[in-house]
């Protein structure tokens, strides 16, 4: 069964910023299947990274390099406006919740030697978004928007880096502004 769209984006992070957490850029790929006139079901793949170089505890001679990588694969509904032939034109809005693995890797260099620590997290959530879809040659268009991510890691993941795992708190809560270009309806 063939989507009725496809849309390559790419998106900064709420980080690109304000510096903390540091992010990636995030890169991602979405597709709609229509199930009614205004309903779709959407999918999405994206990829983003927190990284961190250095450390407060520099001056004592301890250097850190870590990172997480996160993988949130989604599914939901996309409800959107359309123009006069029916095509996916104008404002949207998307939800769904998401499974998110995730990889991590710290190490840390200190007057006691070099100390590694990786692994990997499964996660869960939801992404939501809005945008506004807007027509441009010949069958493609353009989109600009809006996603949010947010995940809880199942179970404990207590030397995990970053966020990981983390008691109390969300784990992954990452705002992106996005460019999109895709073909279909």
């Amino acid at each position: 069964m063939r989507p009725s769209t496809l849309t390559l984006r790419w998106g900064f992070d709420d980080g690109a910023w304000s510096r903390q957490p540091e992010y990636s850029n995030v890169p991602s790929l979405s597709a709609t299947w229509r199930v009614g006139r205004k309903v779709s079901l959407w999918t999405g793949a994206s990829y983003f990274q927190q990284s961190t170089r250095g450390s407060n505890l520099r001056i004592l001679g301890v250097n850190e390099h870590s990172y997480s990588r996160y993988l949130p694969l989604s599914l939901g509904l996309r409800v959107h406006a359309h123009n006069a032939e029916g095509q996916q034109r104008g404002p949207f809005v998307e939800l769904g919740p998401s499974v998110i693995p995730a990889w991590y890797r710290s190490r840390t260099e200190d007057y006691y030697g070099v100390r590694t620590r990786s692994g990997y997290a499964l996660m869960g959530g939801l992404q939501a978004g809005t945008g506004l879809r807007i027509p441009t040659l010949d069958g493609t268009r353009a989109e600009l928007g809006v996603s949010y991510y947010l995940a809880e890691a199942f179970g404990e993941n207590a030397n995990a880096y970053g966020r990981i795992g983390t008691p109390h708190e969300v784990d992954v809560n990452v705002l992106t502004l996005y460019v999109a270009f895709g073909i279909g309806d």
